[in-house]
Parts: structure tokens; sequence; C-alpha cells
């Protein structure tokens, strides 16, 4: 069992935003984010049109960057941060 204490501001309602987006030579796309309010990272997921459940290829904690295979179709990107706010990133192909 693991347990982690994280100090969170009770007022914070806005989710992770998305700062930029770039496609990869190596067919992935990096995704940058804000990050005031602390991204769970191992928490980011991505659901494709047909429910298929994927996750990250990478990230970076520093850089706020989180790396997925490029989606062959439409698909969902869930990016949570630790005060339970979520961004819903709409990928289209």
């Amino acid at each position: 069992s693991v347990s982690e204490t994280v100090k969170v501001d009770p007022d914070d309602t806005e989710p992770p935003r998305l700062n930029y987006r770039k496609v990869n030579d190596d067919g992935t796309v990096t995704f940058i984010f804000s990050d005031d309010s602390g991204i769970s990272f191992k928490d980011i997921y991505e659901e494709s049109s047909c429910g298929q459940i994927s996750y990250p290829v990478s990230w970076d904690e520093d850089t706020n960057a989180v790396v997925f295979d490029y989606p062959s179709s439409r698909s969902v990107i869930y990016v949570p941060d630790v005060t339970g706010n979520r961004l819903k990133l709409v990928v289209n192909v």
C-alpha cells in the first residue's frame, strides 16, 4: 500500500490547460499542459472512439510534456490534476 499527501487549494476548480501540441517525426504527438494545479501524470489516459484505453508513451513532469502515439481515429485524452479537476481533450485525426 502506498499513500501520498498532497496539499491542494480547495477553491481550485480549473482543470489543466493545453498550451500547445506538436506532431513528432517518430509518429507521436507531444502535448504541453499548464501546471497551475499539479497535473496527476500517472492518471492521464486516452480513450479511442471504440472505447480502447491507452496510456502515454512518456511524460516529463519538469516540462509538463505528455507523449502519445499518433491516434488512428478520433480519441479523447483525459488529463486530471491533483484536486480532481479534469481536462477532456478531443483529438480529431
